[in-house]
């Protein structure tokens, strides 16, 4: 949790657990990921 609009590292951080990379990393390590993967 962060108040407000994230920035900085922790945006960073969040933008590449949602990027295609992130996701399949996620997916990989047996995590549910946030969007299906084609």
């Amino acid at each position: 949790y962060t108040p407000g609009k994230p920035e900085g590292d922790v945006k960073g951080f969040i933008d590449f657990v949602l990027s295609d990379e992130g996701q399949r990393i996620v997916k990989k390590k047996e995590f549910v990921p946030v969007r299906s993967l084609s």
